[in-house]
């Protein structure tokens, strides 16, 4: 049996760009420098359905391999602007293992306004240091 790639993908390190009817997309590689303690992690959160439309509970998940770095890539459509912001959010803690500092922040947005970005080449990286 041959398996046939999903796209976008890598090979010997070039990208590609998908091209889906005639909506060409572009990737975007989210890159966010963030400390975390323990059972946080960072997600991203935005205006497509990639990230969730807004909505945290199907937020883009970033890996934190890199830690304090996390990473996370999408595709989008080119010429389309992406609205995103940054959030830290804690996964589900049993009352008796969650300590007093962490039962009224389990959310975390990115203070100031949205960010974005509009893919205009197959690769868009963004990156932030978030303090």
């Amino acid at each position: 049996m041959r398996i046939k790639p999903e796209l976008p993908f890598e090979f010997a390190g070039i990208r590609t760009i998908t091209k889906v009817g005639s909506v060409a997309k572009g990737t975007i590689k989210f890159s966010v420098s963030a400390t975390t303690i323990f059972g946080q992690n960072v997600y991203v959160s935005g205006n497509i359905p990639q990230l969730g439309s807004w909505n945290l509970s199907q937020a883009l998940l970033l890996s934190p391999d890199a830690y304090p770095t996390w990473k996370g890539t999408i595709t989008a459509p080119l010429g389309t602007t992406v609205s995103y912001k940054y959030v830290r959010m804690y996964g589900p803690v049993t009352k008796l293992a969650q300590p007093e500092g962490l039962k009224a922040a389990r959310v975390q947005w990115l203070d100031g306004p949205n960010l974005s970005v509009t893919p205009s080449a197959s690769e868009n990286p963004v990156s932030y240091n978030w303090k």
